[in-house]
Order: structure tokens, then C-alpha cells, then sequence
């Protein structure tokens, strides 16, 4: 029977928590990749045109953002949707 230090065990808990991190990172990268290719193919093929949309019109503000009155009126104009009384 061998026994294993204290020392030991540490050193080999930490050498299996460092593999363990290190191989999600490189799955996580991994998968970044492919989705950058992904999308970078299709723009290139002309499926995809990006287009600027600057801050104050990015009409998911309207539902995530607290806006004034004024700008909410204007993103729920340009959603197309109208104000019923």
C-alpha cells in the first residue's frame, strides 16, 4: 500500500482543477471559433449585411432600458406600433 502525503494530494487536486478549467476554456474558445466562422461565411456569401445602428436607435431599448417619454415615443414609432386610448 502506498500512502501520499498531504503535499501530494493538494498538488494533485490543483493539477486536476488547472486540467479541468484550461479544457472549458478551450472548448469555450473552441465554440467562439465556429460561431465567428459561421457568421463571417455568410456575410461574405451576401446573406448577412451589416449595418450600423447607433445607440439611441436600437429598439430593444424600449424593453430593456428606462428611457424618457420622448425617446420611447420615438423607438415605439419606429417599431410600428400605435397608441390605442
Amino acid at each position: 500500500m502506498q500512502f501520499v502525503s498531504t503535499d501530494d494530494q493538494l498538488a494533485n487536486i490543483f493539477i486536476q482543477i488547472h486540467f479541468i478549467l484550461f479544457m472549458k476554456q478551450v472548448c469555450f474558445l473552441f465554440h467562439i471559433e465556429i460561431r465567428h466562422h459561421f457568421i463571417r461565411d455568410h456575410i461574405q456569401k451576401g446573406n448577412i449585411d451589416l449595418q450600423f445602428v447607433s445607440t439611441d436607435e436600437q429598439l430593444t431599448n424600449i424593453f430593456i432600458k428606462p428611457i424618457f417619454e420622448e425617446h420611447f415615443k420615438y423607438l415605439r414609432e419606429l417599431l410600428g406600433m400605435i397608441l390605442i386610448k
